[in-house]
């Protein structure tokens, strides 16, 4: 009864915040650098050692390594993206920046650990990116309207864990993934023109490729739009317009090879999630008559999380002094090629002679695989405090050509502090802040730069029973 009594109010609390994970800003492309306060003041090392209940999200296997009984880490973090755009013209420059600057996120895990056996339940946070620019901007391309993007995944995790012998611990993670997107993007009408030809097979150089009925028919019809515009955002701070869900998995593994050192290992696997659908999107165009607003139905197809592939150590030359180093490798190549959108017009008489059209639309993204450093270090100041810092350091996945002002997912290096108070035998405080370095990086065209840099921190409470 004891269990059951646990396990309905971590069920409560989870179906609670799963509803409330709201998005956060791109770090190590869109994967949070680390996850949890512990891991995080130690630049997201976490592969080897007991960082509390978010060894669900960093490797299962870790929450072997926590003592017998029940767990329960109650976290809020904060993230404050700093982004501006300019755009570069002959003989000048406008900048504008992204009002998208703090973004909440909580997250909870719980862990009963009895025996060799350890078993719970949480929500997380996995990550995403996003900006917002205002109606005034020059990125909105006259069309008096915010130009915008916000992406969130988050997590239910239930993980399971089994300490084979003292040196060996396994475990695994069963995760239910769901994400949101919002985007009200505008594009200029010469780079929709090139998008179709080349949808129509022609080596136009473009952004992407259009098609379908809803192309043709323009085509057709002699519309060169001024500018065109996908909108669909639901206004919401913690869930996007089109939204979609499945399955994903987490397995690893701790061995201490001896009392001072520990090696961990973990694979994420790739998110099986169903396309991110809204049926209230509308695809508008300036033309020489003016406005054309023609509303329907956008799915974003097979838009799905990446895998990941992770290594650390942990070693301990003393009672007091910690040495953590991870390496992850993000199989960001296999789902970042394109953003494809299919966007259907509804029976809505406005839509004219477009009703039924669709239109294909393909992003070019072209991310490559990301590799990413963390090195951190604990020192127990005192028997109460603990005192943490560390490094996260990668390469920018995003390529020149396909750099977006909304999806500025281009930072590189990250420092660290953090610390850890004991208020009791059954309850402790962990904090960190971290600091993103800015970013500058320009298109392939020398159209526009982009700076990124961030300020975030995380509190969590635990308690032990």
């Amino acid at each position: 009864m004891k269990l059951v009594h646990r396990l309905s109010l971590s069920l409560a609390v989870s179906a609670a915040l799963s509803g409330y994970t709201q998005m956060a800003t791109a770090t190590n492309g869109m994967v949070l650098e680390g996850y949890g306060p512990i891991a995080k003041g130690m630049g997201g090392a976490s592969m080897a050692y007991d960082n509390g209940t978010a060894g669900m999200m960093n490797n299962p296997a870790t929450l072997g390594l926590m003592p017998e009984g029940d767990q329960i880490d109650a976290a809020i973090g904060y993230l404050g993206p700093n982004v501006t755009t300019t755009v570069n013209m002959p003989g000048q420059s406008m900048s504008t920046d992204s009002d998208g600057t703090s973004y909440w996120m909580p997250a909870i895990g719980w862990i009963e650990k009895r025996g060799p056996w350890g078993y719970g339940l949480g929500v997380f946070s996995q990550g995403g990116m996003g900006t917002e620019y205002a109606a005034n901007s020059p990125l909105t391309l006259g069309s008096g309207q915010e130009v915008r993007s916000e992406l969130s995944v988050g997590s239910v995790l239930l993980p399971l864990t089994y300490q084979i012998n003292p040196q060996l611990s396994v475990g695994g993670t069963l995760e239910y993934v769901w994400a949101g997107l919002d985007l009200k993007m505008a594009i200029p009408g010469s780079s929709l023109g090139a998008m179709m030809q080349r949808g129509a097979g022609m080596d136009v150089p473009a952004m992407g490729e259009a098609g379908g009925s809803l192309a043709m028919g323009m085509q057709q019809m002699g519309i060169n739009p001024q500018w065109a515009r996908f909108d669909f955002s639901n206004g919401s701070k913690f869930s996007g317009a089109a939204s979609g869900g499945g399955a994903a998995g987490k397995l690893g593994l701790v061995y201490q090879m001896s009392p001072e050192l520990a090696m961990g290992l973990t694979y994420h696997s790739a998110t099986h999630m169903s396309d991110l659908e809204t049926s209230k999107a509308t695809l508008s165009m300036q033309t020489g008559q003016g406005v054309q607003a023609i509303s329907g139905k956008i799915s974003v197809i097979d838009f799905q999380w990446p895998d990941l592939f992770g290594i650390g150590f942990s070693y301990k030359p003393s009672n007091v002094l910690q040495l953590v180093g991870d390496i992850k490798y993000i199989g960001w190549q296999d789902v970042m090629k394109n953003m494809d959108m299919l966007f259907v017009a509804d029976s809505n008489p406005n839509n004219g002679p477009f009703i039924g059209a669709d239109l294909n639309a393909r992003l070019y993204q072209n991310w490559s695989n990301q590799t990413v450093f963390s090195l951190g270090a604990a020192y127990k100041y005192t028997d109460q405090l603990t005192l943490r810092a560390g490094v996260n350091l990668s390469k920018n996945p995003v390529p020149d050509s396909t750099l977006s002002f909304l999806f500025p997912a281009i930072i590189r290096n990250h420092l660290s502090l953090g610390a850890g108070y004991e208020l009791s035998a059954h309850q402790a405080l962990n904090f960190e802040m971290t600091y993103a370095f800015k970013v500058d990086q320009t298109t392939a065209d020398g159209s526009m730069t982009v700076g990124h840099s961030q300020y975030n921190w995380s509190l969590m409470y635990s308690h032990r029973f």
